[in-house]
């Protein structure tokens, strides 16, 4: 019968905790029987000799014959508080204390502290009785049910200390290991009860074996768990009717153990032997968990269905199933409203908010993750995203692949690079680098890297890049990657290992549309080297082959720097008009580079092709301001003064007067004045001619 009581607290409706829910009927049980030990097995509201508080004793025996325990608990209370010295104090004591705690385990807001109070007065009034012990005990019990676990670990844990003989001991150590469970102490709780699983006291024994393969749960060791569930239901068959709450515990074990089909059959016997259980909806949910991750997705949303049909508002498992329900309609691409509405989130955010600590929580985020990411709201995906990596802990036993938080972090990471925030991306890799190690592809270590570079950590950026290669990368991430290699090992100066590299490349890529970028890298290598005629002609087959756009500019750059390091001013004049008719370059670039060229060929004594250049750099499509801007009017105009057209010298010195170098711009100011000194001596030559 005891085991009926355990089964019927599981679903009694309390708002306790599970541990609490399965107990609190064994105190009924217990002081019982503790009664029963000491010779008091006499009804327990039987008549009293004649004494002082008879009229209180009488009023309390009959509000209890008709189960008003209120007024029974109240006069028992009244007697002892108003005849402490009559005979039947010390047993009115006790039977409030009882009353009182039957009461606590009725009421929806239930009063522990009172029950809790009356045992201590009881302990304190009659420290000799040979109900002490259960007092003390009783006292721990309402502890623990106040969730006040830490006096309640210590109340259970002195028990055997002040009570070594009691009969009670083995029954304080399995409310010991109760508590333990609640306080997280899963190894010393299994261990206890395992103890307690060979104590000659048969009921205590099935107790604590049904506590001991519930905290095996707890603690993830789900074999160990069916372990102790079989053996207990082999041992005993005759539990799977009285007890079928150990089905639901064993199909649970199942499923948390990957043995899916094992599961969901022990949790539709529960259902169909159990059809009126409080756990129904919630072995509903369990199975349609399960059809979901074997990939049974309209199986599984019939039983959630089903889950929103027979549950309760705002039960766990309704919250839940609606959850699961509009997941699904998000990732078919068929919401059930816009998901540009934030006002859609609310099913995803119950989830977060209520059961933020359940794994399922992960999955509400997640996809709250993706629905934010599709209306383009950035910085709440990143928020989102961050929350998720947080609360993921690392999976030591997974092999590397395409993870969740791996993907989370590429979002990341991009977002944060974008941002030039790099700093974060830094403490993001150390701290969660987990996931990092967790994630296979190497587009995230690829991405890191480049957050190292910014930051000048060129020696761990080539060693994350070469991590990188271990992991599948597309031929576009790829190629990046060993650019981003080369790159890093000529700001190191290990142009050994260049050159090492750069020669495997040219090896694999031969004929093939990577050979580009792999001759501008040997360009930028005997660029390095200062070996500018062989970086020229690298540069050059760069430029004749086609290649992407991001890359066209850097390609553009290199051959002008060797151009310009062979003193090829001419020819770069040529290359400029060229990538300004393909536009290869920005116009801020061009400008940059007319104004070398025309400095190159202007101290060449090439003069009207450093006019061209200057003209080119200052034309109406380029930057109104800067330096070169400044530079290229300041040379132009001199060199029209020099030609004679004074004209047009005046406004390209009149604009080199305003730049931001003011040194140039007093030369500028000066060469103005020589100007008007050479039109006035003009113009007196003239009056004397």
């Amino acid at each position: 019968m005891l085991f009926e009581s355990v089964a019927d607290s599981r679903v009694d409706g309390l708002t306790l905790p599970n541990v609490c829910r399965r107990s609190a009927p064994l105190l009924a049980v217990f002081f019982l029987l503790s009664i029963v030990s000491l010779g008091l097995a006499e009804p327990i509201f039987a008549n009293q000799p004649t004494s002082p508080g008879q009229t209180l004793w009488a009023a309390a025996v009959a509000a209890a014959t008709r189960e008003d325990w209120q007024t029974a608990a109240i006069n028992f209370e009244r007697l002892h508080r108003e005849f402490p010295a009559s005979e039947l104090a010390e047993e009115a004591l006790w039977r409030a204390a009882e009353l009182r705690r039957k009461i606590a385990e009725q009421d929806p807001d239930p009063d522990w502290d009172q029950v809790r109070a009356l045992f201590r007065l009881y302990l304190s009034d009659y420290p000799d009785s040979l109900r002490a012990d259960a007092a003390y005990l009783a006292m721990g019990m309402a502890y623990f049910q106040m969730r006040f676990l830490r006096e309640a670990l210590t109340h259970f844990r002195l028990f055997e200390r002040r009570y070594p003989h009691s009969p009670l001991v083995p029954r304080a150590r399995y409310w010991q290991a109760l508590t333990m469970v609640e306080t997280g102490a899963l190894a010393e709780a299994v261990a206890l009860f395992r103890e307690l699983t060979r104590e000659p006291d048969e009921e205590l024994r099935l107790e604590a074996i049904v506590e001991l393969g519930r905290t095996l749960a707890t603690s993830g060791d789900h074999p160990g768990a069916i372990d102790t569930f079989h053996g207990l239901l082999r041992d005993y068959p005759q539990l799977r009717f009285n007890n079928v709450e150990l089905l639901f515990d064993l199909g649970l074990s199942y499923l948390r153990a990957g043995r899916e089909e094992q599961g969901r059959e022990q949790l539709f016997i529960f259902i169909n032997l159990l059809p009126d259980s409080l756990l129904r909806p919630l072995a509903l949910f369990e199975i349609g968990e399960s059809r979901r991750r074997q990939g049974d997705l309209e199986a599984a949303q019939r039983l959630y269905a089903q889950v929103l049909e027979e549950g309760d508002p705002g039960q766990r498992e309704l919250v839940l199933a609606r959850f699961r329900q509009v997941e699904h309609l998000d990732a078919i691409g068929r919401p059930p409203e816009d998901p540009a509405d934030p006002a859609d989130d609310r099913f995803y955010l119950e989830v977060i908010d209520r059961f933020g600590h359940d794994a399922i929580a992960q999955d509400a985020r997640y996809s709250l993750f993706k629905r934010v990411k599709l209306r383009n709201d950035l910085v709440g995906a990143t928020e989102l995203a961050t929350s998720y990596l947080r609360r993921s802990p690392p999976q030591p036993a997974a092999e590397p692949g395409l993870t969740r938080a791996g993907e989370l972090m590429v979002f990341l990471v991009r977002e944060l690079l974008a941002r030039g925030e790099y700093q974060r991306i830094y403490h993001l890799y150390v701290n969660e680098y987990h996931h990092v190690v967790a994630y296979e592809p190497g587009r995230l270590r690829l991405l890191i890297g480049q957050a190292f570079e910014a930051l000048g950590l060129y020696l761990q950026a080539a060693e994350i890049y070469l991590r990188a290669l271990a992991g599948s990368l597309d031929r576009d991430e790829l190629i990046e990657l060993y650019y981003r290699r080369a790159e890093v090992y000529f700001v190191l100066r290990d142009l050994v290992a260049a050159e090492r590299l750069l020669s495997h490349l040219r090896l694999v890529y031969v004929n093939k549309p990577e050979l580009v970028e792999i001759y501008y890298l040997i360009g930028r290598l005997r660029e390095e080297e200062q070996r500018y005629d062989e970086a020229l002609e690298f540069f050059r087959q760069a430029l004749a082959k086609p290649a992407a756009a991001s890359r066209r500019d850097k390609h553009g750059r290199g051959y002008l720097r060797a151009l310009a390091a062979v003193n090829e001013y001419g020819e770069m004049l040529s290359v400029l008009v060229r990538f300004q008719r393909e536009q290869g370059l920005s116009f801020k670039d061009l400008q940059a580079w007319y104004r070398r060229a025309g400095d190159g060929l202007r101290r060449h004594g090439l003069v009207e092709s450093a006019i061209t250049a200057y003209r080119a750099a200052v034309a109406v499509e380029m930057p109104v301001a800067g330096k070169d801007y400044q530079v290229a009017n300041f040379h132009l105009g001199v060199l029209l003064a020099d030609q004679g057209e004074a004209a047009e010298a005046g406004k390209r010195l009149e604009l080199a007067r305003i730049g931001p170098d003011q040194l140039l711009a007093a030369m500028a100011v000066k060469e103005l004045n020589q100007l008007i000194i050479a039109k006035e001596m003009t113009r007196m030559r003239s009056l004397f001619e």
